[in-house]
């Protein structure tokens, strides 16, 4: 569990409230309070750490626009894509479960729930590795909407 809170295995950490010889400084860029004890290392008695955000707000409200997505939720490391199945959605749709199927074809693990599909990453993963996938959650909807079949992306 210390990878988790520890800045400098973590690229996702952000410590703030750091005294000037931490060598930190905390940014405005986003991100959840995970923590509130003194981290280690000497960054002082009122640092705090913040998981940063993982999904890119950009490209989250990209993907919001398509055609066939009702809403997306983004929150630490979840990712949640409401998919508008043209029937109203709910726990009896497939219309998520056919974009998990085409992302596990590409290695990406999801998980669809009716009309919802969610995608987690670790709170270590690196923020490439969140663009990638988020990528690739667009491609499929995208070619989903378009009435495209194919994988070969």
């Amino acid at each position: 569990m210390f990878i988790y809170r520890d800045p400098e295995a973590n690229p996702n950490l952000i410590v703030e409230g750091v005294d000037a010889g931490g060598g930190f400084r905390g940014g405005s860029d986003g991100g959840l309070l995970i923590d509130r004890e003194q981290p280690k290392h000497g960054r002082g008695p009122n640092a705090t750490l913040r998981l940063r955000e993982l999904w890119d707000v950009g490209s989250v409200n990209e993907l919001s626009m398509l055609p066939n997505v009702k809403g997306v939720t983004s929150i630490g490391c979840v990712l949640a894509v409401e998919v508008d199945d043209g029937s109203g959605g709910g726990y009896s749709s497939g219309a998520a479960k056919e974009i998990v199927l085409k992302l596990r074809a590409h290695s990406i693990q999801a998980r669809p729930l009716g009309n919802v599909l969610y995608v987690m990453c670790a709170p270590t993963t690196a923020p490439e590795r969140c663009a990638e996938i988020l990528q690739s959650v667009t491609r499929e909807l995208q070619a989903a909407a378009m009435g495209d079949d194919d994988d070969a992306w």
